[in-house]
């Protein structure tokens, strides 16, 4: 019972954990057929940090860039690599990871699949077709 009131309190605000890392980037059409974005046969990787979000009761982690014009141009690549349908780029360090999406400053989340948890046992996988902003005073549509 500790544990769980803990939790509610915690989940009404905003938790921030951070670790740097660099991380590969696969690009995904919305029937979640994928494929690792590469250049001159080298997987294509990126700077950041793996943020994990805790926010009205649920958790969300996202690769966070440290180059905010990234998103587009690595959106524009899996376009470009893979043909229009490819229209989601996604973090992952390998074929074993679940789908996050990528993020900037500010609790920007950009469009793709996504997982987010009410608890541990209690997940669910949603396509985001639009940027999300996350904060404490918005939930909602950017642009």
């Amino acid at each position: 019972m500790f544990k769980k009131l803990i939790y509610i309190f915690l989940s009404g605000f905003i938790i921030n954990s951070t670790y740097g890392a660099t991380t590969y980037v696969f690009c995904a059409n919305r029937n979640k057929q994928w494929r690792w974005l590469n250049s001159d046969s080298e997987y294509v990787s990126v700077s950041g940090e793996w943020k994990i979000m805790a926010l009205k009761g649920f958790v969300y982690q996202y690769f966070e860039l440290d180059n905010v014009a990234s998103a587009e141009i690595l959106q524009e690549k899996c376009k470009d690599r893979f043909g229009d349908s490819y229209i989601y780029a996604q973090p992952a360090n390998s074929f074993a990871d679940q789908w996050y999406v990528f993020g900037v400053k500010g609790g920007i989340l950009y469009s793709g699949f996504f997982k987010y948890c009410l608890n541990h046992y209690s997940c669910y996988f949603r396509e985001n077709r639009s940027n999300l902003i996350l904060d404490s005073y918005n939930f909602g549509k950017l642009n």
